[in-house]
């Protein structure tokens, strides 16, 4: 599978994950290579985020760097935690894979979001976390399978996950300190 098809392919899946149709399943892969992709995707659309705010602002300071790249790896570290912890504690039905793979794709979509959005000037870092909580609410009712109160929770643990970040980004920290 290439690259554009897996990207057309998690656009339509996730359409259909927040529309909640069944038959979201058959725009994924789950398998490691899709795992993997996920992760070199988000990846990929972090540096991508950086290499906007470097532009923009200039080249940080080591620190700086440092404290922006633990940054972008919390909501990542957040995301498996709160999606490990769904499964053992609220017994969310689907295999994790299932959870991780459409996840990764979506923080790869909000972190490629969020570099544009600071390239042009318009910092909506608030806007992109709240939108990725929603994303994963929508995840865990329609991909795991559970009720809204679990799956809120799943949501607003990811939303605390990635409010530091986006509170750095709106506070013009990053260019403050460059």
């Amino acid at each position: 599978m290439n690259f554009i098809e897996t990207l057309t392919n998690a656009t339509s899946g996730w359409s259909k994950i927040l529309a909640g149709k069944p038959d979201w399943k058959d725009h994924f892969t789950f398998d490691a290579a899709a795992l993997n992709r996920g992760f070199v995707l988000y990846f990929t659309a972090v540096l991508f985020a950086i290499i906007c705010l470097t532009l923009r602002y200039g080249m940080p300071v080591p620190v700086v760097m440092l404290i922006l790249m633990a940054g972008y790896i919390l909501p990542v570290l957040a995301f498996i935690f709160s999606a490990s912890l769904g499964k053992r504690a609220v017994k969310f039905e689907a295999p994790i894979v299932e959870i991780y793979v459409p996840g990764l794709y979506m923080l790869a979509l909000m972190a490629a979001i969020g570099g544009l959005t600071l390239l042009i000037g318009v910092p909506l870092w608030g806007v992109i976390v709240t939108l990725t909580a929603f994303f994963l609410l929508r995840l865990a009712r329609v991909a795991a399978g559970v009720d809204f109160a679990p799956a809120l929770a799943f949501a607003f643990l990811n939303f605390l996950a990635g409010l530091p970040l986006a509170l750095y980004m709106m506070s013009g920290g990053f260019a403050v300190f460059a």
